[in-house]
C-alpha cells in the first residue's frame, strides 16, 4: 500500500492519474450522449442531462466499467418514463392479459 501511495505521489505518478481522470471523464461524457440525445428526443430534457452529468462523474472515477453502465441505466430509465407517460400506453392491455402463442 505505501508503494503504491509512493509511485502516485512522484510526477511521472500523478500525470498517469490526471490523464486516466482526464480520458475516463471524456469516454463518461460521450456515453453521457446517449441517455442526453434520447430524452431530449422523448421529451424528458433535465433526465436526460442529469444522465450525462452523471455518467461523466461516474467516468471521470470509474472510467469505462461505471461511465458506460450508468448510461445504458439511464436510457433504460428514460425509455420506462416516456413510456409510462405516453397517451398510447393508457388504451393498452395490461401487461399478461395475452398469452404468446395468441
Amino acid at each position: 500500500m505505501v508503494q503504491v501511495l509512493r509511485d502516485v505521489l512522484t510526477p511521472a505518478g500523478q500525470v498517469k492519474v490526471l490523464t486516466a481522470a482526464i480520458v475516463g471523464a471524456l469516454l463518461g461524457s460521450v456515453f453521457g450522449l446517449l441517455p442526453f440525445l434520447y430524452g431530449r428526443r422523448r421529451g424528458l430534457d433535465r433526465l436526460g442531462s442529469i444522465g450525462l452529468g452523471v455518467s461523466a462523474t461516474a467516468g471521470l472515477v470509474f472510467g469505462v466499467w461505471l461511465g458506460l453502465p450508468v448510461a445504458i441505466g439511464f436510457t433504460i430509465a428514460i425509455w420506462r418514463v416516456a413510456r409510462r407517460s405516453s397517451p398510447a400506453t393508457s388504451n393498452a392491455e395490461p401487461p399478461g392479459s395475452r398469452s404468446l402463442f395468441s
